[in-house]
């Protein structure tokens, strides 16, 4: 069974209309061409901060570590953490990728999935808002496992990627 693309809140009833429009970035001007493959990946830019964040905390760690083991732990830590999360950046950019046949999703440090058309069984966007700050995450539904992928990691609006697949299940399911 097919679900359309649910863009309301979580808090809001499921009888509610949802809001009156869609953005302008989810409606595309121009004719999507549904048989070229796209894909959304992590901005360069952002992984390469992360490199450098890591080298940071790295080269304070050497600095600080002579005289605070405390310090030493933390920093090396972090270091590591922050260079574990931006290897898999530049390892593995494209988080989602489309195409007729399905979607492949990045599991894992740098695994892949790809998961026929007619396997998933909804594209969400989950949006919440908490201390001022409104965050949306993209669900993609196969029944088994979901799994979520924020803007920072698409490098595109959820909204517009969901809409972007959404027209890809459809048409598969035509």
């Amino acid at each position: 069974m097919l679900a359309d693309v649910d863009l309301r809140p979580p808090a809001m009833p499921p009888d509610h209309p949802g809001p009156d429009f869609l953005p302008p970035s989810t409606m595309p001007d121009e004719p999507v061409d549904l048989d070229a493959p796209v894909e959304w990946r992590v901005n360069p830019g952002v992984a390469w901060t992360k490199a450098a964040g890591a080298a940071a905390f790295a080269m304070l760690a050497v600095a600080l570590g002579r005289t605070d083991r405390g310090a030493l732990f933390m920093l090396a830590l972090g270091a590591v953490v922050l260079g574990l999360i931006a290897a898999r950046d530049l390892l593995v950019p494209v988080r989602v990728a489309a195409d007729p046949t399905g979607v492949t999703v990045a599991t894992g440090f740098a695994g892949r999935r790809h998961i026929e058309w007619s396997e998933v069984e909804a594209v969400r966007v989950d949006e919440r808002a908490r201390l001022g700050i409104r965050n949306q995450l993209l669900e993609l539904d196969t029944g088994e496992q979901i799994y979520l992928y924020g803007e920072r990691e698409l490098g595109a609006p959820c909204a517009e990627v969901a809409a972007r697949l959404e027209q890809f299940r459809t048409r598969s399911a035509g």
